[in-house]
Parts: C-alpha cells; structure tokens; sequence
C-alpha cells in the first residue's frame, strides 16, 4: 500500500525492516533458516493474494459503473 501510495522511502524501509527481523531470528538461534525463509515466502504469498483480490474488487466495481 505505501507503494502504491507513492511513499517508496516508508515502503523501503518497511521491506528493510521485515529482512532484518528474519535475520535476526536466525542470529539469535530461535529459528532455522528454513523457517525464517518459509516465512518470508508465507509472507509474500499473502501480499500477492491480497493485491490480487484487491484488483478484481476495483476492477469489478469499474465494470458496474459502465454498466449504469
């Protein structure tokens, strides 16, 4: 959403972040590189998804608008 928003600097960051905290668990011995990866992939899915419903919903509303 910061993405589409025009707010590339707070999008970078936030991705900065997210890679960080991974990193992190796996310095610190509390998870596998296995889980931290699946994670991050889990997490990606969910974006992906998310954006993808997104699209349909505006999409669908535009054809209504047409349609009237």
């Amino acid at each position: 959403f910061l993405w589409q928003q025009r707010r590339f600097g707070w999008a970078v960051g936030a991705a900065i972040w997210g890679l960080l905290i991974g990193l992190s668990r796996i310095y610190l011995g509390v998870h596998y590189p296995s889980d931290v990866v699946a994670a991050w992939m889990a997490g990606a899915l969910w974006i992906y998804v998310t954006f993808t419903v997104l699209r349909w919903v505006q999409f669908r509303r535009w054809f209504e608008l047409i349609d009237t």
